[in-house]
C-alpha cells in the first residue's frame, strides 16, 4: 500500500479514506508535531479535523504493509 487516497482534500471538518482493517493513525503538522492520534475502524473511516487550524498536515497510517504518510489540506 503505497498511497491511501484521502477525501475530501482539501477538507473542512473531516478527512476520510478506505481501510481493510483497524488502522492506527497520527495527524502531524509540518514540523512533525503530533496533533491527533487514534485508531480507525475498517471500511470507510473518517477522522475529525475541526480543531485544526487552516493549513497543511500529514496523516500517518500504520497499515499491515507498513507506514503510509499522506499530505492533506485543512480549509
Amino acid at each position: 500500500m503505497g498511497k491511501v487516497p484521502l477525501y475530501p482534500n482539501p477538507a473542512h471538518s473531516r478527512i476520510s479514506f478506505l481501510a481493510d482493517a483497524s488502522t492506527p493513525y497520527r495527524v502531524l503538522n509540518q514540523l512533525g508535531q503530533l496533533l491527533l492520534s487514534g485508531t480507525t475502524e475498517a471500511g470507510n473511516p473518517s477522522i475529525v479535523i475541526e480543531t485544526l487550524a487552516v493549513g497543511f498536515y500529514f496523516l500517518e497510517l500504520q497499515t499491515a504493509t507498513g507506514r503510509v504518510v499522506q499530505k492533506f489540506e485543512k480549509e
